[in-house]
């Protein structure tokens, strides 16, 4: 963090698996992160900002199976954020709600996605998505109660032979539960809207 408004992050992946027979990164793939926060009236329960996002391609391999979707191309995203909550001095200690709307560019145009010799599909144009998230939190003296929903809706498809190129959208119910002030332990999942549970989540 950078003041009382700026949050910047470099992320460095060092180990990613292609899962393509012994295949893997070393290193993976840059991330950086710059975000603009805590924007509102001192006297106003809503506060809003923004976040810049880019993904640059160390790995030597993208398109990778069971990850979320890169054609290998220096990828660019933004994202807007609202917060509403009633407690002006502690936002946590009161119900809160957060809503999330942003664009991620793959810059993916002209790219072959599998590496394979035989495989003549490029992309045609760049891939572009429509992120979006909301939840709520409900805090008690011991117990946070948090309801999620996300998802991502391609407005501009990567082609037929990318792994990842569905929209979906998940559901996250979850509760932090603090006995001490010192420990807090959280539990939460991941449903599909149709019904499956995706995964199980421990903190």
């Amino acid at each position: 963090a950078s003041g009382k408004h700026l949050e910047w992050a470099i992320t460095q992946v060092i180990y990613q698996d292609t899962h393509r027979g012994d295949g893997y990164n070393i290193p993976d793939d840059l991330y950086l992160n710059v975000k603009f926060g805590s924007f509102g009236s001192k006297v106003s329960p809503l506060k809003a900002g923004f976040a810049l996002s880019g993904r640059v391609p160390l790995g030597e391999n993208h398109n990778v199976l069971f990850e979320p979707y890169s054609g290998g191309g220096l990828e660019l995203g933004m994202i807007g954020m609202v917060s509403y909550s009633p407690d002006l001095l502690l936002p946590e200690n009161a119900f809160n709600l957060h809503v999330n709307l942003g664009y991620l560019h793959h810059n993916d145009l002209g790219k072959r996605l599998t590496g394979a010799a035989t495989d003549t599909i490029v992309a045609l144009k760049s891939s572009q998505e429509f992120l979006w998230g909301g939840g709520f939190a409900i805090p008690t003296t011991q117990f946070d109660f948090t309801f999620e929903f996300y998802g991502r809706m391609f407005t501009a498809k990567p082609p037929v032979t990318a792994y990842a190129r569905e929209d979906f959208i998940y559901f996250s119910p979850g509760v932090n539960y603090r006995p001490k002030h010192w420990l807090a332990l959280n539990a939460g999942f991941d449903f599909r809207p149709d019904g499956q549970a995706i995964t199980e989540k421990w903190d």
